[in-house]
């Protein structure tokens, strides 16, 4: 499972209630126990995008990630 969330996603992302989004560490964390123990799970970080990443200009970012994803 590949989850990828923008730095400056103000949907999912805050970190004053305890939602924090600058590391994938954080993310994954937060994230685990709603994926079956054993599933695999990779995390990235867009830079400089916000929920909707495919209309940010880093969306490019997200495209690479998701490609090289996938070729695992």
């Amino acid at each position: 499972m590949l989850i990828a969330v923008g730095d400056h996603d103000t949907l999912n992302c805050d970190a004053a209630t305890g939602l924090p989004c600058s590391t994938a560490t954080q993310i994954c964390a937060r994230e685990r126990g709603f994926y079956p123990p054993r599933s695999q799970l990779a995390v990235a970080v867009i830079p400089d995008a916000g929920h909707s990443i495919n209309g940010h200009r880093t969306a490019g970012v997200q495209y690479a990630v998701a490609i090289s994803w996938s070729r695992l």
